[in-house]
């Protein structure tokens, strides 16, 4: 399932994408979580540019706070997209406005706003019904006392670490789990299909794997 949480700076985007994570986690204890911001929770893996072992997931939820943000978003669009056919997956992308939601992930996702309310500690939301629905309809509700349900959850103030290339490169080693992957996690980092190439070489290189004229294999495997 994709959910899009549509809302301007500062009304709530990240707290509710907190809070379904809170509450898939208490669902499902035994499922990982991936997100691009600290999130206090049990099974969350923390992948601040999302680089992520995009082949082998299933059953965990996905949280892409700020999606506008990707260096690459067409290619990350075209993975998420893929994902979404496989069972058992959430995935939630935050936004300020609908249009900042490709339109190929607005089509298959179920739209989300939302709204804080500081002054009465209380965080609204209204929930997309049907794509058949038109015009679009929605169901309402609000969580009240926000600020004791979300208490620990995550750092409001949190300032991102730069990506650095050489960071960059060794978030991309550790969530790549094979060659594919690797190839997809640089495709992330750049567009350029010489530099694609060049740096999947020099990281599978890195990881004692062979990589040579578009032929992918582990050392130690014969053609």
């Amino acid at each position: 399932m994709i959910y899009s949480i549509i809302a301007p700076m500062g009304r709530g985007k990240t707290l509710f994408a907190s809070l379904y994570a809170k509450e898939y986690s208490t669902r499902f204890p035994d499922r990982k979580i991936y997100c691009n911001y600290h999130l206090n929770l049990q099974n969350v893996i923390y992948s601040p540019c999302m680089f992520l072992p995009y082949k082998s997931l299933e059953k965990c939820l996905i949280i892409y706070d700020d999606i506008y943000s990707s260096k690459s978003l067409d290619r990350l669009i075209g993975i998420i997209v893929n994902l979404s056919r496989k069972k058992d997956l959430d995935i939630i992308l935050t936004g300020q406005y609908y249009t900042m939601i490709d339109k190929r992930v607005r089509v298959l996702s179920t739209e989300i706003l939302v709204q804080y309310d500081k002054n009465n500690d209380m965080l609204e939301f209204a929930v997309e019904r049907s794509k058949d629905d038109d015009p679009k309809q929605y169901d309402f509700y609000r969580i009240r006392e926000i600020s004791k349900v979300a208490k620990g959850l995550y750092d409001t103030n949190e300032v991102v670490d730069f990506s650095t290339p050489m960071k960059i490169r060794e978030e991309i080693k550790k969530f790549s789990t094979n060659i594919e992957e690797l190839e997809v996690n640089v495709s992330l980092y750049t567009n350029n299909q010489q530099k694609i190439v060049k740096m999947t070489k020099e990281l599978a290189e890195e990881l004692g794997w062979k990589y040579s004229d578009g032929k992918k294999q582990k050392k130690g495997v014969e053609k």
